[in-house]
């Protein structure tokens, strides 16, 4: 069995479970560590087996602790700590590549580890050996913060997880915003959401979110002095704001997200009125939302994009009182590619004309809701020759013909949206649909087709997403 490395592997498994067994025979399982631990660094192992041997270690790792051989030298800033290579490399991908890929490393069996100190470095043995730091509640949050560090830079996502749970235990007032611009920083989302719901706790015009770990959004509801205070304090951190009521008709307010410096998306539809504090907003804004703007006409659009011209992605959502006066203005707009026009039910064909000649290089185009759209229209998509990816014309007057027309001409489409589109046939359906090799999802829900229609899209584009609502 010693012979063959797999088979030992399998059966080291199988009988880590016996733990009377282990105890009557810890000759053997010395042995057969040390055999496995030299096959896996001779590269006679595969690494799923290496895993799945350090797992039956770490489960049952004080019955086997005195079995474990030690093959590797650690050589860190004060101390030289010995350990088992193959348990290093079978749970840290970073100390998999830091010595399988360093044959001076293999041949002296000497790792430098000069950054991490001693008691970190014992802390994180702890884990690698067992799967946990059981002391980990009697950390300090300095410390916490430091094993934070270095399980991100040995990639290990659970003992990261473990620390990130502890440490949010030390949040409060005084370093809620210390916290959340560290974790901001580093990526930390469990310390992140947790510092955002003890400052929410704090203020009352204000509410802070984080979705993804690189995003933090301020929906600002109302003002006074505690908010614009902290609204000084995050807008450092900011990606997003969101403006409600007459909040930006304060002016501190706008020169603040003026100062936002890594602000991606600025969202007004909600507020009460056009200021010209807007003038404030950064140039280089990625993405602006004037969903259901109440205000929003002509001449204040084109005074919006004369103050944000490298806008990529602007949503318009509801915005009905835009006449075909406003889009030229989209010229200006040379870096858009995302345009949001659902419910924009005065966009017409001739309306429609005039914006695929402003924005040329649209990949994502909302038409949903605009029932005013006709063949007429719809051609227009193919007549531009946008290199349109994502494409909605939910509840639209799409018929089978123009289907087919626009997925023959559009052959980057990735997304397509056809909720509710009535006019559609199962059989213009099945005719279009097929036709595009590059679509990657399809929303046909409320189309009036059978769901055996659709199972037979699903049959033939095994890898198109179809959602499907009756």
């Amino acid at each position: 069995m010693f012979q063959h490395p797999s088979e030992l592997a399998i059966f080291f498994q199988y009988a880590c479970d016996d733990e009377t067994w282990v105890t009557s025979h810890q000759t053997f399982i010395m042995s057969a560590l040390k055999a496995l631990t030299e096959a896996f660094d001779q590269g006679k192992l595969e690494l799923t087996l290496a895993e799945a041997i350090a797992k039956g270690v770490q489960y049952h790792f004080y019955m086997l602790k005195a079995d474990i051989p030690l093959d590797l030298v650690c050589e860190l800033s004060s101390h030289d700590v010995a350990i088992n290579s193959l348990m290093f490399q079978a749970v840290s991908p970073f100390f998999r590549r830091l010595i399988s890929d360093n044959v001076e490393v293999r041949r002296s069996r000497r790792l430098a580890l000069k950054a991490i100190s001693y008691e970190h470095f014992i802390a994180l043995q702890e884990y690698i050996y067992t799967g946990f730091i059981k002391d980990r509640w009697n950390y300090s949050a300095e410390k916490l913060v430091a094993m934070l560090s270095i399980a991100n830079m040995v990639e290990l996502p659970q003992l990261a997880s473990q620390c990130e749970h502890t440490l949010v235990n030390y949040i409060i007032d005084s370093n809620a915003m210390h916290y959340l611009e560290l974790s901001h920083r580093r990526g930390w989302q469990e310390v992140k959401i947790a510092c955002c719901e003890h400052i929410n706790r704090q203020i009352v015009g204000l509410t802070l979110t984080c979705e993804v770990s690189n995003q933090l959004t301020c929906t600002v509801y109302t003002l006074n002095e505690r908010d614009l205070t902290v609204f000084d304090e995050l807008k450092g951190m900011l990606t997003e704001v969101i403006c409600h009521g007459d909040t930006l008709e304060d002016e501190r307010l706008a020169i603040l997200i003026g100062q936002a410096s890594q602000l991606r998306t600025l969202d007004i539809g909600q507020t009460r009125a056009f200021t010209p504090h807007l003038s404030h907003v950064p140039a280089a804004l990625w993405e602006l939302s004037l969903a259901g703007c109440q205000w929003l006409n002509n001449k204040n659009f084109r005074d919006i994009i004369n103050v944000c011209p490298q806008i990529q992605k602007l949503t318009l959502t509801s915005c009905t009182s835009l006449t075909s006066l406003a889009w030229g203005n989209l010229l200006q707009l040379n870096r858009l590619h995302s345009l949001g026009l659902e419910k924009c039910v005065q966009v017409d064909d001739e309306a429609l004309k005039l914006i695929l000649q402003a924005a040329r290089q649209l990949h994502t185009i909302d038409l949903a809701g605009n029932l005013s759209l006709t063949y007429q229209g719809f051609h227009l998509l193919t007549n531009y020759r946008q290199p349109l990816s994502a494409l909605s014309l939910s509840r639209t007057a799409l018929s089978d013909q123009s289907l087919l027309e626009l997925l023959l001409a559009l052959r980057e489409l990735e997304t397509l949206e056809l909720v509710r589109c009535q006019q559609l046939t199962e059989q213009g359906i099945l005719a279009a649909v097929t036709q595009t090799p590059s679509l990657r999802y399809l929303d046909l829900s409320g189309c009036a087709i059978p769901a055996v229609t659709v199972d037979e899209l699903r049959r033939r584009m095994p890898f198109v997403k179809i959602v499907f609502e009756a």
